[in-house]
């Protein structure tokens, strides 16, 4: 793990300040629980958000609803043991701002980890930990204030 991490963190300033229309989840069940995959927020100004973590990396790109139609639709293909969550709906996220999103890195002497925050109006938090090859990712919700 020899490389620079400030080169591979900070702010993600297209989406901030624009309210969310979709926000949606794929991953994987297992039987420690849901693993994140990929992700896609729809902004009020019809960008199409579509990111994930790969081994320590955010990969965050901007479609257009177009290319976002036929790119959800190999990204979102469910099967027993893989499912969408709709965070959106779920949260009540609909029309909310998002504040701010952020990569940044905890290390330890012995571990690496990946973390994305992402905040939205009214108090909701998401972080997505990644902990590069030998582990899975981990999503965590929470409400503050």
């Amino acid at each position: 793990m020899n490389f620079d991490l400030d080169n591979f963190k900070g702010k993600v300033e297209s989406p901030i300040g624009k309210m969310i229309s979709l926000f949606k989840v794929f991953g994987e069940n297992t039987k420690e629980g849901f693993i994140p995959i990929i992700f896609w927020i729809n902004t009020s100004d019809s960008d199409c958000n579509r990111f994930f973590i790969d081994a320590w990396m955010l990969h965050w790109d901007v479609y257009n609803v177009n290319e976002m139609t036929e790119l959800i639709k190999e990204d979102f293909e469910e099967s027993s043991s893989h499912k969408v969550i709709d965070l959106m709906e779920q949260y009540e996220l609909k029309g909310k701002t998002i504040l701010n999103i952020e990569m940044d890195y905890v290390k330890k002497p012995d571990s690496l980890t990946g973390k994305l925050i992402l905040e939205i109006q009214d108090g909701f938090q998401m972080e997505l930990l990644d902990f590069g090859d030998e582990k899975e990712q981990k999503l965590n919700i929470k409400h503050v204030g």
